[in-house]
């Protein structure tokens, strides 16, 4: 007897330790699922919820926590999944709504934004994040008044919230109030001198008036802070271009295609650069790369016909020239260059061809000087 009860004792204390051992394991799984890295959180937080230990606002934390990091990984509607069932266990709280803002946000339904930024407004009036993201939903949405007022009021609770700067910056450009947009981003580099990104928009802002040298200064910097982005480089050459160093926006277009391959505005512009420079057969690689990514642009048609004119190839030149005609009957470029071409055809005079040139020049006229500055004249 003493034996089975001394049996019975070792085996209720091997039940309580496995006991003791689950409760654990869940306990650390509800760590990681807050601190872990997205695939061993989302796998944590999954356990989590399933072992059915955790009820309320603890099972409301794990599912924040895995819809959160579902959003950043693209699975946005599982995300929203977890967000909804988040406001179901506690719908006093602001945060569930402002995360499930974002995820409506990368599913670009921005209506659906607005109105979870609005009720985390309502719940939590002090929320800077929820002005600031709502502002983001209504530019979005081409609401630009609204955008800006939304921004106005993160920065009258948080005068030091340098993305709501950022942001309005943005939003005074798209008005045309290019010296708005600059205070907002001189305002946003006081704050956080090292975001390359507050750099990268008041140098297109300088560049948008004309400042090319200081938009040029705002470059470099935000490259020296972040050299990773093709976008900076691409838009660096676009205002060494303007100053008519070609061989600088080159390098420029260069490096932007080597970080993203597939910028087509990168392989366009580069086409020009190389036209500019007389490199004629690798600019027509890159127009025709530029027009592979996105052969809707009749204008890029114009562009990559100035090459084949460069070249002497006269029935692809024209080929270009007449089907950005007939997406514009108005482009100077091209009306220009298909009465070059044709005038280059003919041995006699040719009236079609200078009724084209003449309506080129009626239109634009310095369209002789852009070919000009391509190698034809």
């Amino acid at each position: 007897m003493v034996g089975m009860r001394l049996w019975v004792s070792l085996a209720l204390a091997a039940v309580a330790c496995l006991g003791a051992t689950a409760a654990s394991a869940q306990d650390d799984d509800r760590e990681l699922c807050r601190t872990g890295r997205p695939d061993v959180a989302i796998t944590a937080c999954t356990r989590a919820i399933r072992s059915g230990r955790f009820e309320g606002k603890e099972l409301a934390e794990l599912l924040l926590n895995r819809g959160a990091e579902l959003r950043d990984r693209g699975e946005i509607d599982r995300a929203i999944d977890d967000f909804d069932r988040t406001i179901g266990l506690d719908d006093a709280a602001f945060e569930p709504y402002l995360q499930r803002g974002l995820a409506f946000m990368r599913r670009q339904d921005f209506q659906r934004a607005v109105t979870d930024f609005d009720t985390v407004i309502r719940l939590n009036p002090k929320s800077t994040d929820a002005f600031n993201d709502r502002g983001v939903a209504y530019r979005a949405m081409k609401d630009l008044e609204r955008a800006r007022a939304s921004y106005d009021q993160a920065i009258a609770l948080d005068a030091k919230f340098a993305p709501a700067y950022l942001n309005r910056g943005t939003v005074r450009g798209d008005l045309g109030d290019e010296t708005g947009a600059i205070a907002d981003f001189d305002e946003a580099i006081k704050i956080e001198p090292e975001q390359a990104s507050y750099w990268y928009n008041r140098g297109l802002a300088f560049g948008r008036s004309g400042e090319n040298d200081r938009a040029l200064a705002d470059l470099d910097q935000a490259i020296k802070l972040d050299s990773d982005r093709g976008d900076y480089f691409r838009n660096r050459g676009l205002i060494q271009a303007a100053k008519g160093d070609d061989a600088r926006a080159a390098a420029d277009f260069d490096a932007a295609i080597r970080l993203d391959p597939k910028d087509a505005l990168a392989r366009y512009h580069r086409c020009l650069a190389r036209l500019a420079l007389g490199r004629v057969p690798a600019a027509l690689q890159d127009c025709n790369a530029a027009l592979r990514l996105v052969p809707a642009r009749a204008d890029w048609r114009t562009t990559r016909g100035l090459a084949y004119l460069r070249m002497g190839r006269a029935n692809p030149a024209l080929a270009d020239f007449s089907a950005a005609l007939r997406a514009d009957p108005k482009d100077a470029r091209a009306l220009y260059g298909r009465g070059l071409t044709e005038r280059g055809k003919s041995r006699r005079k040719n009236r079609a061809a200078e009724d084209d040139i003449a309506a080129a020049l009626a239109l634009n006229s310095a369209v002789a000087g852009t070919f000009a500055r391509y190698g034809i004249k």
